[in-house]
């Protein structure tokens, strides 16, 4: 009994799905362990946190960075697939400015940043808080670290169109480069050195990408001494 090339065919088909579906169960096996396991040492650290001094502003920011490691973690664990972070955008009401405050005081030096609210406090946008937070965080990381010395940098929240733009601004250091067609590329860092950037280059690629999983954009307006990020986002 010979066997049909086509049928051959389906059969090496169906091989390479069930060994892309193991290969993604595993993956998702492997998530979750993980997702427990940090989950289990930054218990610890919150404990340890609280045992030091629970009204330092330091152990204040600690213990929200933390949350919002969590927050990620929740999200990555419950809609892992193949090699995605985040399958989907859960849209729902969001207070857009909260978000960003938020952020802000979560980050590594939120002494160092600027903040024009353009628009009223309870403003409510149809987003996903939990992405948007990413991209944010993303943002401030990339200007806090782009950004000379103890430079500052400047946060505006504006009405756009229809949505939300948030722009983050910070002046380069001297020698920095930034090429606006790479910048969005993976592993591009630009002119920035290893001493003073700790990033990989994914976080701006990543950036964008969740930017339109969200319907948004996101675009960056370099010069020779100042960079500008502007996430817009639907409302």
């Amino acid at each position: 009994m010979s066997i049909s090339k086509s049928t051959l065919t389906v059969e090496e088909l169906e091989a390479r799905l069930r060994d892309e579906r193991s290969k993604v169960e595993q993956a998702r096996h492997w998530v979750e362990a993980l997702t427990h396991e940090l989950k289990t040492h930054f218990t610890t650290i919150i404990f340890s946190i609280d045992a030091m001094d629970r009204k330092s502003p330091y152990a204040e920011r600690a213990r929200g960075a933390l949350d919002s490691i969590t927050d990620v973690l929740h999200r990555v664990a419950s809609e892992f697939s193949g090699e995605a972070m985040f399958a989907r955008a859960r849209i729902e009401p969001c207070k857009i400015v909260k978000i960003l405050r938020t952020c802000i005081a979560r980050c590594v030096s939120p002494e160092r940043i600027s903040f024009n609210c353009a628009i009223a406090e309870d403003v409510a946008i149809q987003s996903d808080s939990v992405l948007v937070a990413v991209v944010v965080n993303n943002l401030l990381d990339n200007a806090l670290s782009y950004s000379p010395g103890s430079g500052s940098v400047n946060v505006s929240i504006v009405s756009k169109g229809q949505g939300i733009s948030i722009i983050v601004a910070n002046n380069l250091e001297a020698g920095t480069t930034f090429e606006s067609e790479r910048v969005f590329d993976k592993y591009y860092r630009g002119g920035l050195s290893p001493a003073r950037g700790s990033g990989m280059g994914v976080g701006l690629p990543l950036s964008r990408q969740i930017a339109a999983l969200i319907g948004g954009a996101l675009s960056c307006v370099p010069d020779t001494a100042r960079v500008e990020f502007e996430l817009w986002i639907p409302g």
